[in-house]
């Protein structure tokens, strides 16, 4: 009896329906979202800019620096999406040589160190962001500078636990989990 109450109360937090399933739902449809209307502004803006260049011989005014922090946006949004689905860019010459669980305690440690690297970046991001805050640049319309640089310390952070989830699961489940891909999305 105790053990099926376990079991179910593990459902509830972990389980397809629990909360933390319902939020990972939510950010994975915002990230999707976001990124598709981030790339076809992207694409709508950069023919206008090459369209306004070659029959007016002149562009957009703020164009050139808003396509070049949309591609940041872009690459680090996908960057974060790559973490959520574990597909991000890996070198495993280890796993030619290493395999079962031996080969899933070392991912689950590249994943732990992956975290460590991410979460000093989303530190450096944000000291970076209140340095250009405390600078008080603007670009466009008047709009803070930093606001196009917040992308750096939310990403990096997401990838970050991201990553330190990838870790844990790894660790609980050396063996079968790790190829990418597998595993339970995670935030």
């Amino acid at each position: 009896m105790n053990t099926q109450r376990k079991l179910s109360s593990k459902r509830e937090i972990l389980g397809p329906n629990s909360m933390i399933a319902r939020i990972a739902r939510i950010i994975r449809h915002i990230e999707n979202t976001s990124i598709c209307i981030l790339l076809g502004l992207l694409i709508v803006l950069s023919v206008a800019q090459v369209t306004g260049r070659l029959l007016f011989h002149s562009g957009l005014a703020e164009a050139d620096p808003l396509i070049y922090y949309m591609v940041l946006w872009l690459g680090l949004s996908g960057a974060v999406i790559a973490t959520r689905e574990n597909e991000h860019i890996t070198i495993d010459i280890i796993s030619r040589f290493v395999s079962g669980r031996p080969l899933g305690v070392i991912r689950a440690l590249t994943h732990a160190f992956a975290a460590g690297i991410c979460l000093y970046l989303t530190w450096i991001g944000i000291r970076f962001l209140q340095d250009e805050i405390r600078y008080d640049d603007t670009m466009i319309m008047g709009i803070p500078l930093w606001l196009f640089q917040l992308i750096i310390p939310v990403s990096f952070g997401m990838m970050g636990i991201r990553f330190a989830v990838h870790a844990v699961q790894q660790g609980m489940h050396p063996s079968s989990y790790g190829v990418s891909g597998d595993g339970d999305p995670c935030l």
